[in-house]
């Protein structure tokens, strides 16, 4: 279960960010300090909310209001939602989907093309995601960052693998054997 946050509008967070690249915080911050990597994800939810906001409610006018109520409301459910998690907007990703398409055939051409590039990064995302989750020892790996590396090992093969810092902790084996049907 996801954490509960303690900000006021976890909206403005990383999570919108999280959900819009095809990257993590955890991976930007290998690159810049963690603080900035946090702010550049904080504006770029930011910048596409507000984006987003503008299409849907001011510019384009041929939305089905059905559409905007359903948007409109389940964004002020996730800004009072008491948890962190970027895969609750995923319901809402092929809507946003298909007002950037209706936005986008009606500008230059160079913008179609900026967004399938982002859709194919996107779909490497989701190919790579894939593959990490169907491929044991890449999943036990990556998974949690590693955190649970040797509960899983455990899980999968028996035992923690050579290399494995921590033995197993029995009662996270017992909760993977459990939920695992």
């Amino acid at each position: 279960m996801p954490s509960p946050d303690p900000r006021p509008l976890p909206l403005f967070d990383a999570a919108i960010g999280v959900v819009l690249k095809p990257l993590s915080v955890a991976k930007v911050s290998n690159f810049l300090p963690a603080a900035k990597a946090e702010l550049l994800f904080m504006l770029a939810g930011i910048a596409f909310f507000a984006g987003f906001v503008y299409l849907t409610f001011f510019r384009l006018k041929d939305i089905p209001f059905i559409v905007k109520a359903y948007l409109f409301f389940y964004t002020v459910l996730m800004m009072n939602w008491p948890f962190y998690d970027p895969r609750f907007w995923v319901p809402v990703l092929p809507l946003v989907a298909v007002v950037l398409v209706q936005y986008l055939a009606s500008v230059k051409r160079i913008w179609m093309v900026a967004v399938g590039i982002y859709f194919l990064l996107g779909a490497a995302a989701v190919g790579y995601q894939t593959y990490t989750s169907l491929n044991r020892e890449v999943f036990a790996r990556t998974q949690a960052n590693g955190v649970y590396r040797s509960e899983y090992e455990t899980f999968f093969y028996g035992r923690p693998r050579e290399g494995t810092e921590r033995p197993a902790d029995p009662n996270i084996v017992n909760i993977l054997r459990r939920y695992d049907r």
